[in-house]
């Protein structure tokens, strides 16, 4: 399987047309191989990137991809051989936190990808599945375990039991004031009203806030996710995800 990095970052700097190289590698040589798209890995300076999986060995991350090393990662699967040209990192396993995967074990001069310098240190939380996933494919965020927390609550949990864990997690908004989502929730919960939305600010307009644009187009079902949870505890029966203009 290939995999190449289709965030914002990575169609800025051509992973668009290796995406189209590919695919057309494909068709016209009947290789089988399934080619996918995914969000942003979060090395936007080492972009386009592009990953390659082969059943029970680890995942391959290259780097800065041009067409060139398209046709060599390609003549390389035909040939059954690895393909060092570019070859950033691999990934072993990895932990969705929802999920965790093992890829394979192999190719021990490859670095992992924790053991590079950019990610050293690193823990992938919010953006666990940011750059592993087609985040236009429902499928793939259900497969790492995605929606499983939203069954859990719909089934096991009322609303205010759900505040409660909000609350023991310690969850906080993203923007300056860092409010305390369960006090949020609580106060909506409270509030008595023929008709509640949950509005998922987007617009991004904060100086100096954290800005989402990684998490909304990478892992939108997350978002999804979290809204259904977060409706489902203050009794709103409509969301609203609003997208500033400029970030169409």
């Amino acid at each position: 399987m290939l995999i190449v990095g289709m965030g914002t970052c990575g169609i800025g700097n051509g992973a668009d047309l290796i995406y189209e190289y590919f695919w057309k590698q494909i068709l016209d040589k009947q290789i089988d191989i399934i080619l996918k798209q995914a969000g942003c890995f979060g090395f936007c300076a080492e972009e386009p990137l592009v990953m390659l999986y082969q059943p029970h060995q680890p995942m391959l991350i290259y780097s800065k991809v041009t067409e060139k090393d398209a046709a060599k990662i390609i003549d390389a699967v035909i040939k059954q051989k690895l393909c060092t040209q570019k070859l950033l990192c691999k990934i072993n396993e990895w932990d969705f936190r929802t999920s965790k995967i093992l890829f394979g074990n192999g190719f021990p001069n490859v670095p992992l990808w924790n053991e590079i310098p950019f990610f050293k240190g690193q823990q992938k939380i919010v953006l666990r599945d940011a750059g592993l996933i087609d985040p236009e494919e429902i499928l793939d965020y259900i497969a790492v375990g995605g929606y499983c927390a939203l069954s859990k609550v719909l089934t096991t949990l009322q609303p205010t039991d759900v505040i409660a864990e909000i609350k023991s997690a310690g969850l906080r908004g993203r923007g300056g004031a860092g409010f305390p989502t369960a006090l949020k929730w609580e106060i909506m919960h409270q509030t008595k009203a023929d008709q509640k939305y949950i509005i998922c600010n987007a617009d991004e307009g904060d100086p100096g806030a954290y800005m989402n644009r990684n998490e909304i187009e990478s892992d939108p079902h997350m978002l999804i996710e979290g809204m259904l949870i977060g409706a489902y505890a203050m009794g709103a029966s409509e969301g609203i995800a609003y997208v500033s203009a400029e970030y169409p």
